[in-house]
């Protein structure tokens, strides 16, 4: 038997407990995904059941699409806005910054080796052979421990800067405010440190009334392409760090969200 769906899903965490809410509607006993979405992430998930489930390798391989803003000025331990702050700078979009934007845009694209984020689910070892994840040694602060930092071959086929917008301090304060609303109940996702780091950074520093670049950018990559990492090189290269605030899937393969 084959069968596959595409289910449009919002920012979510807990894709098993998805996969088993899907299946129960469906009626089906045997099911996977074909990807997973990241946290802050929301979109197109292939969902494929019965006998397909044998080719989910193939699924799972398909190229991705994305819509994501990148918000300039700001670097976090998880390169998006779910991350506590580690430094937060207000800079203009100057016509220099907008050529070094451009340039870093078109230099990701083709094949190249990507660290994973500090905080994702890949696995690393320490020198002793110890091995966990490598949300966990950056939560514990000990990515230093790592004997070789994870990383994987990938693929930008195609990377546009569609949208320039502005958002001042204290609306993304607001934002913050209502993501770590959706992370109250799942402590390991430290929603009240995650606030307070962003208050502190916002509030203290003087930012609140500052207007920041965030700009809407589409991407088309290999599965396995962290959107986020893409955001944190481009503000690296800028200089003043860069983070993703929202991401959505809009494609998988053939399958849009249309």
């Amino acid at each position: 038997m084959f069968m596959s769906v595409s289910y449009y899903m919002s920012v979510s965490y807990y894709m098993h407990s998805q996969e088993r809410r899907t299946t129960t509607s469906l009626g089906s006993t045997k099911a996977t995904w074909t990807g997973r979405l990241d946290p802050m992430a929301e979109g197109l998930v292939i969902f494929v059941f019965g006998d397909e489930c044998r080719n989910h390798r193939i699924w799972h391989a398909l190229p991705k699409r994305y819509n994501f803003n990148l918000f300039l000025g700001a670097q976090t331990d998880t390169y998006d806005s779910f991350g506590c702050v580690k430094r937060l700078v207000f800079r203009n979009l100057s016509q220099d910054m907008t050529r070094q934007v451009q340039s870093e845009v078109e230099r990701l694209i083709g094949e190249r080796l990507q660290p994973f984020p500090p905080f994702s689910s890949i696995s690393a070892r320490n020198s002793s052979g110890f091995t966990q994840s490598l949300w966990k040694w950056a939560k514990e602060g000990r990515l230093a421990d790592i004997v070789k930092y994870p990383s994987r071959n990938r693929t930008v086929y195609a990377f546009r800067w569609m949208e320039t917008r502005f958002i001042t301090g204290k609306e993304m304060l607001h934002k913050v405010k209502k993501d770590c609303d959706l992370l109250a109940d799942k402590p390991a996702f430290r929603a009240r440190q995650i606030l307070r780091s962003w208050e502190d950074a916002v509030i203290r520093g003087n930012l609140s009334d500052k207007s920041f670049p965030v700009l809407g950018m589409e991407v088309e990559c290999s599965s396995g392409t962290y959107v986020r990492g893409l955001c944190h090189e481009i503000g690296r290269k800028v200089g003043c760090g860069g983070i993703a605030i929202d991401i959505i899937r809009t494609g998988v393969g053939s399958y849009t969200n249309r």
